[in-house]
């Protein structure tokens, strides 16, 4: 979840987290991708193309990336 949304929506994060749901703010040190653009921006309030960078590495092949078992919706993002 975009770090803006996550700290300006906390309802969206609860309700996700009640439904099983782990959220990260996003940029996060979840992901290599979030950890460079923190590197790079220790404030870095994130964006839409991070938080998708990040799904996709945390996915990773067919769901035996960093996160095995993690699942990713193109609406988690969209809508």
């Amino acid at each position: 979840m975009v770090r803006a949304s996550y700290d300006q929506k906390p309802y969206r994060r609860t309700m996700m987290e009640t439904w099983g749901a782990t959220v990260h703010p996003s940029p996060s040190l979840a992901t290599k991708a979030g950890s460079d653009i923190l590197a790079a921006d220790p404030d870095s309030p994130g964006s839409l193309g991070i938080a998708i960078s990040e799904a996709v590495e945390a996915v990773g092949a067919g769901g035996q990336g960093p996160a095995p078992g993690t699942r990713w919706a193109a609406c988690s993002t969209t809508c």
